[in-house]
């Protein structure tokens, strides 16, 4: 059912997903979904935590090993079966202020990502990160260059690109903590990475 319900999200959107269509691509009644969910919302949010889910930090890392771990949770997330899903919620929580939509993304993408900025900030206070190292330039640059190569991806090297991530978010991980003078080895404690 999961499945079926970021299809017709990815294909549609969040205003013409409603759970008739979802019941209809996954061959089940609406009663059925209306009974289990109730709103296309909660459904929507069950299916992408269910299927995206994240591998919680057990102990300690590094903020180099958080870092890879999140940029190729993204890049898969964004590459993955679910692309066209994915991608539409990046581009439609930017421009809706619907609540379940911003319940969605910020479960999976901006709370993690808050914590280890707000471990970088402590870090970066206690000294062991450079004080005229920016924070947020630091993210976006790591960030970003993950969300543009999965947006500009053909079809065609998506497997390619896949097969690499790892070495790809590394490598991009690396830089900027080299560039930022950040030491990869600082350790973030599970509940802020």
């Amino acid at each position: 059912m999961f499945a079926a319900t970021l299809k017709v999200y990815g294909d549609y959107g969040w205003s013409a997903t409603n759970l008739s269509r979802i019941a209809t691509e996954g061959g089940v009644g609406k009663s059925t979904l209306y009974t289990r969910w109730g709103t296309k919302g909660k459904l929507l949010q069950s299916a992408f935590t269910s299927i995206l889910d994240r591998e919680p930090a057990s102990s300690r890392v590094s903020v180099r090993e958080w870092f890879i771990a999140d940029g190729e949770f993204r890049l898969r997330s964004y590459l993955g079966p679910y692309r066209n899903a994915v991608l539409r919620l990046a581009l439609e929580f930017s421009i809706s202020s619907d609540p379940d939509l911003q319940k969605i993304r910020q479960e999976l993408y901006v709370t993690p990502l808050q914590n280890a900025m707000s471990s970088l900030r402590r870090l970066r206070s206690e000294g062991f990160i450079p004080a005229d190292t920016s924070i947020v330039r630091m993210v976006d640059a790591i960030e970003g260059s993950i969300y543009n190569r999965a947006m500009w991806v053909s079809s065609d090297q998506v497997p390619k690109v896949l097969e690499n991530c790892h070495e790809y978010v590394s490598i991009i991980v690396d830089q900027q903590l080299r560039l930022a003078q950040v030491s990869g080895d600082l350790l973030l404690s599970p509940q802020e990475g």
